[in-house]
Protein backbone atom coordinates (compact mmCIF):
# COMPACT_ATOMS: atom_id res chain seq x y z
CA UNK A 1 0.00 0.00 0.00
CA UNK A 2 1.41 3.29 -1.08
CA UNK A 3 0.86 6.41 1.06
CA UNK A 4 0.18 9.66 -0.64
CA UNK A 5 1.32 12.96 0.82
CA UNK A 6 3.19 16.13 0.09
CA UNK A 7 6.84 16.20 -0.66
CA UNK A 8 9.15 18.46 1.29
CA UNK A 9 9.59 20.65 -1.80
CA UNK A 10 5.84 21.20 -2.09
CA UNK A 11 5.58 22.10 1.61
CA UNK A 12 8.49 24.55 1.43
CA UNK A 13 7.00 26.14 -1.69
CA UNK A 14 3.61 26.64 -0.01
CA UNK A 15 5.21 28.06 3.14
CA UNK A 16 7.35 30.43 1.05
CA UNK A 17 4.28 31.61 -0.90
CA UNK A 18 2.34 32.20 2.32
CA UNK A 19 5.28 34.19 3.69
CA UNK A 20 5.47 36.35 0.59
CA UNK A 21 1.70 36.94 0.56
CA UNK A 22 1.66 37.90 4.25
CA UNK A 23 4.62 40.25 3.76
CA UNK A 24 2.68 42.02 1.00
CA UNK A 25 -0.71 42.03 2.75
CA UNK A 26 0.34 42.80 6.33
CA UNK A 27 1.31 46.47 5.75
CA UNK A 28 -2.08 47.08 4.16
CA UNK A 29 -3.87 45.74 7.23
CA UNK A 30 -1.67 47.68 9.62
CA UNK A 31 -2.52 50.91 7.78
CA UNK A 32 -6.24 50.31 8.27
CA UNK A 33 -6.03 51.65 11.83
CA UNK A 34 -4.79 55.04 10.60
CA UNK A 35 -7.50 55.12 7.95
CA UNK A 36 -10.16 54.35 10.57
CA UNK A 37 -8.90 57.11 12.88
CA UNK A 38 -8.93 59.57 10.00
CA UNK A 39 -12.49 58.54 9.08
CA UNK A 40 -13.68 59.09 12.66
CA UNK A 41 -11.99 62.49 12.75
CA UNK A 42 -13.49 63.39 9.40
CA UNK A 43 -16.99 62.51 10.57
CA UNK A 44 -16.39 64.58 13.72
CA UNK A 45 -15.44 67.51 11.50
CA UNK A 46 -18.66 67.03 9.53
CA UNK A 47 -20.77 66.94 12.70
CA UNK A 48 -19.09 70.03 14.11
CA UNK A 49 -19.42 71.92 10.82
CA UNK A 50 -23.09 71.05 10.44
CA UNK A 51 -23.81 72.05 14.03
CA UNK A 52 -22.12 75.42 13.50
CA UNK A 53 -24.23 76.04 10.40
CA UNK A 54 -27.44 75.19 12.23
CA UNK A 55 -26.54 77.46 15.14
CA UNK A 56 -25.73 80.29 12.73
CA UNK A 57 -29.06 79.75 10.95
CA UNK A 58 -30.78 80.23 14.30
CA UNK A 59 -28.87 83.51 14.75
CA UNK A 60 -30.18 84.73 11.38
CA UNK A 61 -33.69 83.54 12.21
CA UNK A 62 -33.63 85.59 15.43
CA UNK A 63 -32.73 88.81 13.59
CA UNK A 64 -28.96 88.53 13.10
CA UNK A 65 -28.20 90.89 15.96
CA UNK A 66 -28.13 88.65 19.02
CA UNK A 67 -25.10 88.08 21.21
CA UNK A 68 -26.66 84.96 22.72
CA UNK A 69 -29.59 82.68 21.94
CA UNK A 70 -31.15 79.94 24.07
CA UNK A 71 -32.27 76.78 22.32
CA UNK A 72 -33.30 73.50 23.91
CA UNK A 73 -32.00 74.60 27.29
CA UNK A 74 -28.58 75.60 25.95
CA UNK A 75 -27.44 79.22 25.64
CA UNK A 76 -25.18 79.85 22.68
CA UNK A 77 -22.89 82.88 22.57
CA UNK A 78 -22.21 84.50 19.18
CA UNK A 79 -19.46 86.56 17.61
CA UNK A 80 -20.39 89.86 15.96
CA UNK A 81 -20.44 87.98 12.63
CA UNK A 82 -22.97 85.45 13.93
CA UNK A 83 -20.75 82.46 14.51
CA UNK A 84 -21.14 80.49 17.76
CA UNK A 85 -18.45 80.90 20.41
CA UNK A 86 -18.06 79.67 23.94
CA UNK A 87 -19.05 81.86 26.86
CA UNK A 88 -15.34 82.60 27.30
CA UNK A 89 -12.87 83.11 24.48
CA UNK A 90 -10.32 80.55 25.60
CA UNK A 91 -9.80 76.79 25.78
CA UNK A 92 -12.63 76.37 28.26
CA UNK A 93 -15.03 78.23 25.97
CA UNK A 94 -13.96 76.06 23.04
CA UNK A 95 -14.67 72.88 25.03
CA UNK A 96 -18.04 74.29 26.07
CA UNK A 97 -18.90 75.05 22.44
CA UNK A 98 -17.85 71.51 21.41
CA UNK A 99 -20.12 69.91 24.03
CA UNK A 100 -23.05 72.25 23.39
CA UNK A 101 -23.07 71.90 19.61
CA UNK A 102 -22.67 68.17 19.15
CA UNK A 103 -24.97 65.48 20.44
CA UNK A 104 -22.99 62.52 21.77
CA UNK A 105 -19.83 64.56 21.38
CA UNK A 106 -16.51 62.79 21.80
CA UNK A 107 -15.02 63.60 25.20
CA UNK A 108 -12.96 66.77 25.38
CA UNK A 109 -10.85 68.62 27.92
CA UNK A 110 -8.90 71.84 28.01
CA UNK A 111 -5.16 71.82 27.45
CA UNK A 112 -3.34 72.20 30.74
CA UNK A 113 -6.26 71.05 32.89
CA UNK A 114 -6.71 67.49 31.71
CA UNK A 115 -4.43 64.48 31.67
CA UNK A 116 -3.71 63.41 28.12
CA UNK A 117 -5.26 60.03 27.49
CA UNK A 118 -8.30 60.78 29.67
CA UNK A 119 -10.22 62.42 26.81
CA UNK A 120 -10.52 61.82 23.09
CA UNK A 121 -9.90 65.48 22.17
CA UNK A 122 -8.08 68.45 23.71
CA UNK A 123 -9.13 72.07 23.12
CA UNK A 124 -6.94 75.15 22.81
CA UNK A 125 -8.44 78.56 22.26
CA UNK A 126 -8.06 82.30 22.11
CA UNK A 127 -10.21 85.23 21.02
CA UNK A 128 -10.68 84.10 17.43
CA UNK A 129 -9.59 80.47 17.19
CA UNK A 130 -10.70 77.19 18.64
CA UNK A 131 -8.29 74.39 17.93
CA UNK A 132 -9.26 70.81 18.73
CA UNK A 133 -6.51 68.20 18.89
CA UNK A 134 -6.98 64.44 18.87
CA UNK A 135 -3.83 63.17 20.57
CA UNK A 136 -2.62 59.63 20.05
CA UNK A 137 -1.46 58.56 23.47
CA UNK A 138 -0.48 60.41 26.58
CA UNK A 139 1.75 63.08 25.03
CA UNK A 140 1.31 65.67 22.31
CA UNK A 141 3.84 64.65 19.72
CA UNK A 142 3.89 66.15 16.25
CA UNK A 143 5.88 63.16 15.00
CA UNK A 144 2.81 60.99 15.55
CA UNK A 145 0.71 63.44 13.51
CA UNK A 146 -2.27 64.10 15.75
CA UNK A 147 -5.44 65.04 13.93
CA UNK A 148 -6.67 68.61 14.44
CA UNK A 149 -9.77 70.69 13.72
CA UNK A 150 -9.49 74.46 13.41
CA UNK A 151 -12.48 76.77 13.91
CA UNK A 152 -12.07 80.51 13.36
CA UNK A 153 -14.93 82.06 15.34
CA UNK A 154 -15.02 85.37 13.45
CA UNK A 155 -15.16 83.82 9.99
CA UNK A 156 -16.85 80.49 10.70
CA UNK A 157 -14.08 78.67 8.88
CA UNK A 158 -13.64 75.05 9.86
CA UNK A 159 -10.80 72.95 8.52
CA UNK A 160 -8.93 69.83 9.52
CA UNK A 161 -5.60 68.21 9.09
CA UNK A 162 -2.61 66.70 10.77
CA UNK A 163 0.10 68.52 12.62
CA UNK A 164 3.69 68.44 11.50
CA UNK A 165 4.87 71.26 13.73
CA UNK A 166 3.24 72.26 16.99
CA UNK A 167 3.81 75.89 17.92
CA UNK A 168 0.50 76.93 19.45
CA UNK A 169 1.52 76.91 23.10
Amino acid sequence: MRQRGFTIIELVTVIALLGIMSAVALPRFIDITGDAEEAVSSSTLGSFSTSLSLARSAWFAKGANQTSISMDGVTYEYSAQGWPTGSTLDSSGCSELWRDLMQSAPSIGEFGTVTLGDTEWISFGNTSLCLFLQPKGTAINAAVDPYMLYYFTNAGTVSAGTVTTFNFL
